[in-house]
Parts: C-alpha cells; sequence; structure tokens
C-alpha cells in the first residue's frame, strides 16, 4: 500500500479484531492497535489516528447476538426445534434484541477499549522531500 499511495497520500482502512489486547504493549502480531501502529510506521506511515469501534460492552452485545443462532440452528431433528421454538424466541429476544440494547449504551464506561469488533485506522504518506 505504501508503494502505490503518492506522497502526502492517506491510507484508510479497517482492521477485524476479536480478542481483547494481551502482553501489552508487545502485542504486534494481531491486528490490535500495537500491531496495526508496528505495522504501518514499519512500512513508512505516518499514524493520524487508530479508533477502536467499540469497546468491550460493545464486543460482548456482538458476540450474544450469536447464541441463539448457535444453540438453535444446529439442532437437526424438526420435532425438537418445533418444541424448543419458544425457547428460541426468547433466546432472541433476549440476546438479539434487549441485552444488546442495554450493553451498546454502557459500551462508554470502557474507558481503554482493548477489547474492540475492529479498527478505524487513518494513515499518511510522508510528502515527498524536494
Amino acid at each position: 500500500m505504501f508503494r502505490v499511495i503518492k506522497p502526502g497520500g492517506r491510507l484508510c482502512l479497517t482492521a477485524p479484531q476479536g480478542w481483547g489486547v494481551h502482553q501489552a504493549p508487545f502485542d504486534y502480531f494481531r491486528y490490535t492497535h500495537y500491531g496495526l501502529r508496528y505495522l504501518l510506521e514499519k512500512s513508512g506511515f505516518n499514524i493520524v489516528t487508530i479508533t477502536p469501534s467499540c469497546g468491550y460492552f460493545g464486543y460482548l452485545s456482538n458476540c450474544l447476538t450469536m447464541l441463539p443462532k448457535t444453540v438453535f440452528w444446529e439442532i437437526k431433528k424438526k420435532w425438537l426445534r418445533l418444541l424448543l421454538f419458544p425457547l428460541e424466541l426468547l433466546g432472541y429476544l433476549l440476546f438479539v434484541v434487549l441485552l444488546p440494547a442495554v450493553l451498546n449504551n454502557i459500551d462508554f464506561l470502557d474507558k481503554t477499549r482493548n477489547y474492540t469488533l475492529n479498527y478505524f485506522v487513518l494513515g499518511k504518506k510522508p510528502a515527498s522531500k524536494k
């Protein structure tokens, strides 16, 4: 990317992250904010911003939305699926609607934002020297 961006040009990207930072500040080999900074600076970019999309509660909210699908969609017996259908509906109401609404509204409480779903990165290629 550094090679094809003109001098003074900007790089905008998102990078997935599905787990929290650990071994800070030496967590370079996953797409953590440490790893992204390391990779971009090593390539020659100046970092303008690295912003997490959410904090722990937003991350947890996203994970919980998968719970009903993970539990109920794997049931192959139609009679059992029908029997458990009221529980499935309750699971969707709780884990896809109610808890995510609460968790996303308290996400501001996580000040460190070491757990996030992805990072938004803005980098800049230095202007060429004349």
